[in-house]
């Protein structure tokens, strides 16, 4: 029966037998992972997508310049000039693939300068590293492959002109050349840094606004303005004008009065807040979490500090023309203090803070507002119309030199500055610096990093090996 078998069966099957079949299913299974592989692997390209667990998504774009690629209205290719073993290569290439990721019209290659001279000449490139971005007749060289360099670059070449941005000066408002704490030199940079033309203005020489001005921002006025010169910004404003008013506490009460033609009320006193306690500030320096719905603050989720804040609301009766809202509030914790003994005493740096029923308003504390002026059309039949733009902060000092680099104050400012130019595209939160973080450990933390390494973690040990020592004893 046996040699019957053997005759009916086919010659592969008499010479592989059972390896044969056996060998056919593994190909037939190989062939069908190989498959599925390629499928993915297809699917990956058309539909990939990245994760950064990093703590501080250093290995992300931020949203400002995710938001910038995406809505890029013209092609963007970028030639970097590295020495292909050249130090910082792989990390440029890197970058360089997330600008391509989010901008579907962003492209970029790679060109070792050794190798191309006469590109290389035909650029300028006189260093390695260079990175060279095109877009139609306009070209930008960057020499530090960055975020904030390579975003700043193509802001340059894909924005047709540079709007100006008026300071106004003479009445010891905050000086844009002052380097120091009190110094608006870094605002400035800021501001420049998202390609705007920053100058300060005098209207007691002057006399008017440039006509190209964009935005006037007066920041942190100690006298007030001269009629004159707020007729000058009533015009400005009346033309479709963009300000930025930043005040102070125990400042000039005119421009109080002046707000209030604009649905903005400001309040006399000065706002405290016994939750900044908890990030190292003093009462003074109200934390603002809290924001209303509007571009400025659009997926905005990081605190701001604004030290020596007053109060700034919009009125209960808003003018014609004119229609404004609240934009940021302090913790409901804090407190508007009116008292002026009180805040005399906090000026002095004495007395006791205390919320006063009655007298002092309890918080949320609103510190900052904004308004829309629609301007007059006699007999227009135009369906959307001009309209001015008027942002107030309670407090100047948060975007001084000393505290605009604070958690979210630059972001705040510079978003102000661009919904003030009507570029909303460019809100969002900044790129951010591709540093080591690094998080100060306090006094208290230090004790409690010692009782657990020192004192609690040790006794647990000795305590477990005794524990178990004596139920051992027990048990034998």
């Amino acid at each position: 029966m046996a040699e019957t078998r053997q005759q009916g069966q086919s010659w592969p099957e008499r010479l592989f037998g059972r390896n044969l079949r056996f060998g056919t299913n593994l190909l037939i299974a190989a062939i069908a992972v190989l498959g599925i592989i390629a499928v993915v692997e297809a699917i990956s390209l058309r539909h990939s997508h990245r994760f950064d667990l990093t703590a501080n998504k250093r290995y992300s774009l931020s949203p400002q310049s995710q938001q910038l690629l995406a809505e890029l209205p013209q092609p963007v290719k970028a030639s970097a000039f590295y020495q292909d073993a050249q130090t910082g290569r792989e990390s440029a290439k890197d970058l360089l693939d997330q600008y391509a990721y989010y901008g579907k019209q962003f492209t970029y290659e790679f060109i070792d300068p050794d190798r191309n001279p006469g590109l290389a000449k035909r650029y300028g490139i006189t260093s390695y590293g260079t990175i060279v971005l095109e877009s139609g007749e306009k070209e930008e060289k960057v020499l530090t492959a960055d975020e904030e360099n390579l975003t700043n670059a193509l802001l340059k070449i894909i924005r047709e002109g540079k709007k100006v941005v008026v300071f106004l000066d003479g009445h010891g408002e905050h000086s844009l050349n002052n380097t120091e704490r009190e110094g608006y030199s870094e605002a400035k940079r800021a501001i420049e840094s998202q390609n705007y033309l920053v100058k300060s203005l005098s209207l007691l020489t002057e006399g008017k606004l440039p006509d190209d001005t964009s935005i006037l921002i007066i920041a942190g006025p100690r006298k007030d303005l001269l009629d004159p010169e707020l007729a000058e910004i009533t015009r400005f404003i009346e033309r479709g004008g963009k300000v930025m008013f930043l005040l102070d506490p125990e400042g000039p009460q005119g421009l109080a009065k002046y707000l209030a033609d604009y649905g903005i009320q400001v309040e006399e006193g000065v706002v405290v807040d016994p939750v900044s306690r908890m990030f190292g500030m003093d009462y003074l320096t109200p934390v603002v979490s809290s924001y209303e719905e509007h571009p400025i603050t659009k997926n905005f989720e990081v605190a701001s500090f604004f030290p020596l804040a007053l109060s700034v609301k919009t009125t209960e009766k808003m003018p014609e023309r004119v229609s404004s809202q609240v934009l940021a509030r302090t913790s409901p914790n804090s407190w508007l203090e009116r008292g002026q003994e009180e805040r005399q005493g906090i000026a002095r740096g004495e007395g006791r803070l205390a919320f006063n029923e009655g007298v002092d308003a309890k918080g949320p504390v609103p510190v900052a507002a904004l308004a829309t002026v629609t301007m007059r059309r006699d007999g227009s039949t135009d369906k959307d119309p001009k309209k001015a733009r008027i942002v107030v902060f309670g407090d100047s000092d948060f975007a001084s030199n000393n505290y605009l680099n604070l958690s979210g104050n630059r972001d705040l400012f510079l978003n102000t500055v661009s919904w003030l130019a009507e570029e909303e595209n460019l809100i969002a939160i900044r790129p951010k610096d591709s540093g080591s973080s690094f998080t100060p450990v306090t006094a208290s933390q230090e004790r409690l990093i010692f009782w657990l390494a020192m004192i609690v973690l040790p006794a647990i040990v000795l305590g477990s090996g005794v524990g178990t020592y004596m139920w051992r004893r027990q048990s034998g």
